[in-house]
């Protein structure tokens, strides 16, 4: 029981990933302030919310007064290390 709960209170890191791009270093290295970055994404897709690198769930982007947030469209994935192959 005691387990549980210290489980339960410990602080993770989350990610909320708009979208992922592979490009070259160089071009990389050529950013500057002001450039642009474009991706293959709509605003209206969904963000994906990762721990470690782990998928745990998405959700679509919004704003909640000044702030933005992501209203949660699907139950968290549940860690199953058989399930890796």
């Amino acid at each position: 029981k005691h387990f549980g709960k210290e489980i339960r209170q410990t602080k993770i890191n989350l990610e909320a990933v708009m979208h992922e791009k592979k490009i070259l270093l160089g071009d990389v290295m050529r950013f500057q302030v002001g450039s642009t970055l474009m991706l293959d994404c709509r605003p209206e897709d969904d963000i994906v919310i990762k721990s470690g690198g782990v998928q745990l769930t998405s959700g679509k982007l919004g704003r909640m007064g000044d702030s933005m947030a992501i209203s949660i469209n699907e139950a968290i994935k549940r860690y199953n290390p058989d399930a890796i192959t």
